[in-house]
C-alpha cells in the first residue's frame, strides 16, 4: 500500500515480511525536504545508535536494531547511492539526515535488503554430492530440498532425520529429501530416498498434500507400491536406471505413493510439476522403447514412436496412478526434455536439446543441422489425443542445449542454455550481447508460446565456457526482472553491480564460477552480473550434466530468491561470501544458519542461499468480502473482491467435500476487482462443500485465500464468515444462521489442543473473539459447534501472526 503526500512531496510504501512484520519504504521526490521525516517512538526504554549506523531500541524483553534501509536515487531504471543516515532527535524522535549531495533532479528511496546461506555436508569431511531441486511451501513456510547423499548424515548433525519415512542410508548415492525453515535456521524434516543401489532425486514440487520427488534409481527394490488399492503406474523394475516418481507426506515421514518410470533403456525422470490436488505432470530421458502392456505409457499420445537414440517423454497423472495422457518427444536420433512449465488451461511448454525432430509451426529460421535448442507447446484437450501446438529447432551451425525455461504469464516463455555457435539466432530488436566471445556461451531467449509472433535471444558470456541453467521472474524496484544463474570458466565477464551491492564479485575466483545475471525482461539492458563461487568449482546440478529444473525458487510473497546450488570450494575463498546470516536481516539477527562452517574442505556440498529482491509485486495479503451462499435455486455462489491486482495474472476457483482435498473447479481473469462464480457442478446431494481461490501472480506465484465452507439446502445452514485471515489479538465472525440455542467456538492449535473458547449467545449474527492469552504463531483451527445437537457448523484455518 503507498500513501502519498504523507510530508509535502515524500509517499511512504507499507507492506508485511513473511513473519507479518510491517515494514515500509519512503519516496522522497525531487524538490522534497528529505530531514521533515519524522519517525515517534513510544513505550521503550532506550533508544539510540550504534556504531555503523544501527539504531538500538531498548524493550522490557530484550533489543531490537533497525538497521539503516539502503538509500539511492532512482534515473533511467538504475540507482546511484545515496549517503543517508539516522539521527536522533529531542524526545524520542528520529530523522533522516542525508550527508552525499542531493541529486535535485532524481527522486530518493530508502529500501532494506535481506539474504542468508546455508550449507549442508552431514558435517563429514567424506560428504561429496549435489543438490539438484528446490521448492518453496508458502502453506508450510519450508524451502523443500532434492538431491542426494554419499554417506550416512548422522543424527548429532540432524536430530530430525530418526523421524523421517527412510531414516537408513542404503546406498552411495541415495536421494536426499529435507525442508528448511523459511529464515535458514533448522532442517525440520528430512529424509533418504531409495533401495540397495544408486537412487537421486532430480525434481520436487509441493502442494498443501504431498511432497512430489522424481529422479533416477539403479535399485531392483526401490520402494514402490504394491496395496491393490494404490498399486504403483509400473512396479518392474526394467532397465540399468529407472526413472521414479514419489509422493511424501509434508513432514516427509510418510510414503504416500511411490512408483518406478521407464523401460529397458537408461531413464531418468528429471522434472515434476504439480497442479491443484493429486494432479501431477513428469518428464523422463529415455534411451529404449517404452512399454505399452502391463504400464501403459503411451495414453492419448502426441506421438506413439519412438525413433532414436534417445528420446523424451512427458506423463499427466491423476489420482496418484491414473495416466491422463503420455507421449514421446522426439525424432530419428537424440531428443532431451530438460524442463517443462504448465500454462493456466494446462498446456505444457517445454525445453531441452534435439538432434532431428520434425518441426511444427516454427517461427525461429533453422541455421543449423546438429544438436539445437528445442522448445514447445504440448496441448491435451479434454476429450481427444493430445498434439502438439509448436515444435521448434532453435540454433546455429555447431551446438545448443535448452536447459530451463519460465513463462511471462501465458503468453511468453523465457528459455536459458548454451551455444557455441556464433550464428546462434538472436531474432531482431536490441540486445545486451549480440556476440558469441567464448567456446561456449550462455543464452536468454524470450519467445511466443504460441510459436507465431516473436523471438528475441542474447548470448551471455566470456572467453571461455559458460552456460545458464535456470531462470525465474523477478521483482524489483517496482519493476519486473529476469534472473538468471549458470556457471562460467571465463576469467573476463563483463559484470556488472547495479548499486555497489555487497553480493557482487568482479572476478573469478577459480576453476569453474556460478555466474548471477539480471535482465531487463525485454533482453535490451543487463541490469547485474556477478562471479559466485570459490577457488575450487562451483555450479547448479552436477558438473558437465546441470539436470535439474528447479534450482532456483522465487517467493513472490516476500521478494526472496532461493538458490539451491553445490560448491567444492572452502568458505574462505568464496567471493561474495553468501553463508551466514544477512546484515539486514533485521527480524534474526543473532540466530545462526543451520550450517555455516563447511566441514568437507574441497568436495561437493550443498549450498542454499536467500537473495532478497525489493518488491512492489504483492500478492493480496487478505480478500475482501469473500462468501460462498447457497442462491434460491440451491446453487452455491462464490464472491469476492480484491483491491490489490497490480501483480495478478487470474484467479482459480477450488472446491472440496471434506475442507483438506481439493479440486479445480474454474477459472477468473484477474483485474476487475469483484467477481463472482455460480458452481455448476453443485448438487443437492451435497450436505456440505468448502471452496477457496488461488491469486495466481504474473510471475507463477500463489495465494490462497482462507476456506469457505458452505451447508447446502439439504442442511438448512448459510455460510459462515470468519476474518482476517491473518490474526494477531483478536478475530470476528459474521453471518451466524439465525436459530434457537447457543454456539460454541473453540481455537485449536495443529496438535488438537483446545487454546481458546468463546460462548456465542442465541440470535448473534456477528460475534468479535478476542484473545486471552498470547499464542505463538503459526497455523491454527478454528472450529464452530451448535451446543445443543454438537454439530459442527464450521471449521476454519487461521494464521496467528
Amino acid at each position: 500500500m503507498r500513501l502519498k503526500d504523507v510530508y509535502p512531496g515524500i509517499d511512504l510504501r507499507l507492506y508485511s515480511t513473511a513473519s507479518g512484520d510491517l515494514e515500509f519504504d519512503w519516496f522522497v521526490w525531487p524538490g522534497a525536504d528529505l530531514s521533515v521525516i519524522q519517525m515517534q517512538f513510544e513505550g521503550q526504554r532506550s533508544l539510540h545508535l550504534k556504531q555503523g549506523g544501527t539504531l538500538e531500541v531498548g524493550l522490557a524483553l530484550g533489543k531490537y536494531n533497525m538497521h539503516m534501509p539502503e538509500s539511492y536515487y532512482v534515473s533511467n531504471g538504475l540507482k546511484e547511492k545515496a549517503d543517508v543516515r539516522f539521527l536522533l532527535g529531542k524526545e524520542s524522535t528520529v530523522t533522516f539526515k542525508q550527508y552525499s549531495s542531493v541529486k535535485t533532479g532524481l527522486p530518493l528511496v530508502i529500501d532494506p535488503l535481506l539474504m542468508w546461506g546455508t550449507f549442508f555436508d552431514g558435517g563429514n569431511s567424506a560428504f561429496d554430492e549435489y543438490l539438484y531441486a528446490i521448492e518453496f511451501s508458502y502453506t508450510y513456510d519450508l524451502l523443500y530440498c532434492a538431491g542426494a547423499s554419499s554417506l550416512a548424515v548422522s543424527t548429532v548433525y540432524v536430530s530430525t532425520l530418526a523421524n523421517g519415512y527412510d531414516s537408513s542410508f542404503s546406498a552411495s548415492p541415495d536421494a536426499l529429501i529435507y525442508a528448511l525453515t523459511a529464515n535458514g535456521q533448522t532442517i525440520k524434516y528430512i529424509t533418504y530416498l531409495g533401495g540397495s543401489a544408486a537412487d537421486v532425486a532430480y525434481g520436487v514440487a509441493v502442494d498443501e498434500n504431498y511432497v512430489y520427488i522424481c529422479g533416477y534409481t539403479a535399485s531392483a527394490d526401490f520402494p514402490v507400491n504394491t496395496d491393490p488399492r494404490n498399486m504403483s503406474f509400473d512396479s518392474a523394475y526394467s532397465g540399468a536406471n529407472d526413472g521414479f516418481i514419489v509422493m511424501l507426506s509434508p513432514s516427509l515421514d510418510y510414503l504416500n505413493y511411490s512408483s518406478y518410470l521407464g523401460g529397458p533403456g537408461n531413464d531418468r525422470a528429471l522434472t515434476v510439476r504439480c497442479k491443484g490436488p493429486d494432479k501431477y505432470y513428469v518428464s523422463l530421458s529415455i534411451t529404449d522403447t517404452l512399454f505399452a502392456t502391463e504400464a501403459d505409457y503411451l495414453v492419448n499420445a502426441a506421438d506413439s514412436s519412438f525413433e532414436g537414440t534417445s528420446e523424451a517423454w512427458i506423463g499427466e497423472f491423476s489420482l496418484f496412478n491414473s495416466l491422463e495422457f503420455g507421449t514421446y518427444i522426439g525424432g530419428n536420433d537424440e531428443d532431451r526434455v530438460n524442463d517443462f512449465q504448465l500454462l493456466s488451461n494446462g498446456d505444457i511448454v517445454f525445453t531441452g536439446s534435439t538432434k532431428d525432430i520434425t518441426e511444427i509451426n516454427a517461427y525461429v529460421p533453422d541455421n543449423g543441422s546438429g544438436k539445437e535448442m528445442l522448445f514447445g507447446r504440448l496441448t491435451k484437450p479434454a476429450l481427444a489425443p493430445a498434439y502438439f501446438t509448436t515444435i521448434d529447432r532453435i540454433g546455429g551451425s555447431n551446438s545448443e542445449d535448452g536447459w530451463g525455461i519460465t513463462c511471462l504469464g501465458d503468453t511468453i516463455s523465457v528459455l536459458v542454455g548454451q551455444t557455441n555457435s556464433s550464428d546462434f539466432p538472436l531474432g531482431t530488436g536490441t540486445v545486451f550481447q549480440n556476440t558469441r566471445f567464448g567456446n561456449y556461451d550462455g543464452f536468454i531467449a524470450r519467445i511466443s508460446n504460441d510459436g507465431t509472433s516473436e523471438y528475441k535471444a542474447s548470448f551471455v558470456g566470456g572467453s571461455n565456457v559458460d552456460i545458464l541453467v535456470s531462470v525465474r521472474l523477478i521483482s524489483m524496484y517496482n519493476s519486473a526482472y529476469l534472473m538468471s544463474f549458470g556457471s562460467t570458466q571465463s576469467t573476463n565477464l563483463a559484470t556488472k553491480n547495479f548499486n555497489s551491492e555487497t553480493f557482487y564479485s568482479p572476478l573469478n575466483a577459480g576453476g569453474l564460477d556460478m555466474m548471477f545475471l539480471i535482465t531487463k525482461l525485454d533482453l535490451s539492458t543487463k541490469v547485474y552480473l556477478s562471479y559466485v563461487g570459490g577457488s575450487g568449482n562451483d555450479y547448479l546440478g552436477a558438473t558437465g550434466a546441470p539436470f535439474g529444473s528447479n534450482h532456483l525458487y522465487y517467493n513472490g510473497r516476500d521478494s526472496v530468491l532461493y538458490v539451491g546450488t553445490t560448491t567444492h570450494s572452502n568458505q574462505s575463498t568464496h567471493q561474495p561470501l553468501y553463508v551466514g546470516r544477512g546484515w539486514a536481516d533485521a527480524a534474526n539477527q543473532g540466530v545462526p544458519v543451520f550450517d555455516s562452517v563447511k566441514h568437507n574442505l574441497n568436495n561437493d556440498t550443498h549450498v542454499i542461499i536467500a537473495i532478497s529482491t525489493t518488491s512492489l509485486l504483492l500478492l493480496p495479503r487478505q480478500f475482501t468480502e469473500l462468501r460462498a451462499e447457497i442462491s434460491a435455486d440451491c446453487r452455491v455462489m462464490v464472491r469476492w473482491k480484491n483491491e490489490n491486482e497490480e501483480s495478478l495474472l487470474r484467479y482459480e476457483i477450488e472446491k472440496s467435500n471434506d475442507g483438506v482435498h481439493f479440486r479445480y473447479v474454474s477459472t477468473a481473469a484477474a483485474g476487475n476487482g469483484q467477481y463472482s462464480f455460480t458452481d455448476p457442478s453443485y448438487t443437492a446431494g451435497d450436505p456440505v462443500l468448502f471452496y477457496r481461490i488461488k491469486a495466481i501472480a504474473v510471475n507463477g506465484e500463489s495465494y490462497y485465500s482462507p476456506v469457505q465452507r458452505v451447508q447446502t439446502c439439504q442442511s438448512g445452514y448459510t455460510s459462515i464468515l470468519v476474518y482476517p485471515a491473518f490474526i494477531r489479538d483478536y478475530l470476528v465472525i459474521s453471518n451466524l444462521p439465525l436459530q434457537s440455542g447457543s454456539l460454541t467456538a473453540g481455537l485449536y492449535d495443529m496438535q488438537g489442543r483446545k487454546m481458546e473458547t468463546w460462548s456465542i449467545p442465541e440470535g448473534t449474527r456477528n460475534q468479535s473473539c478476542r484473545f486471552t492469552q498470547h499464542h505463538e504463531k503459526g497455523m491454527y483451527l478454528l472450529v464452530i459447534t451448535d451446543d445443543y445437537s454438537g454439530r459442527t457448523l464450521n471449521s476454519s484455518k487461521l494464521l496467528v501472526q
